[in-house]
């Protein structure tokens, strides 16, 4: 169930996305301001792009916050090849893995800004990779999530 709900956050954060990107239209200009929080996001998906490597894993736990105890969270260890499969493990028994990967955190996330459903969002970003660290997502009656990526290591080369 926990599983489910996620992707249909997902889901929902990617179509606000896509709906919003076709509904500007041809007026819009490059000169348009974007908000601190877009600029930041998009910087931190600048620097992930010029430095993902090749090879990779990390610890993912995502939390739902204020949840019934049946969804509370999961933790998953994500190894990306070389190839770009992700390989995804649960680090818990019984645990349904999320398959949120860092590429599709940025799209997940900025789903989640251009909402007006969500009122608080914290974020945190890697300095060297850029990559989401820890974002905290609420809505106003204190639900949402809190997905944080950790042990982040370059394998390979």
């Amino acid at each position: 169930m926990a599983k489910r709900a996620f992707r249909l956050l997902v889901t929902a954060a990617v179509v606000l996305t896509f709906a919003a990107c076709s509904s500007e239209g041809s007026t819009s200009t490059p000169a348009q301001e974007e908000s601190p929080e877009v600029a930041a996001l998009n910087a931190a998906a600048r620097l992930w792009n010029e430095t993902e490597p090749a090879e990779y894993q990390y610890v993912i736990n995502r939390r739902c916050l204020n949840c019934t105890p049946a969804v509370a969270g999961e933790s998953a260890l994500v190894k990306v090849e070389a190839s770009g499969e992700s390989r995804i493990s649960p680090l818990q028994e019984g645990s349904t893995t999320s398959d949120l990967t860092i590429d599709d955190a940025f799209g997940w996330l900025r789903g989640f800004i251009d909402s007006e459903l969500y009122v608080r969002r914290e974020v945190t970003y890697d300095s060297g990779y850029g990559f989401i660290a820890d974002v905290l997502i609420m809505d106003p009656l204190g639900h949402g999530w809190r997905v944080e990526i950790t042990d982040f290591e370059v394998l390979g080369g």
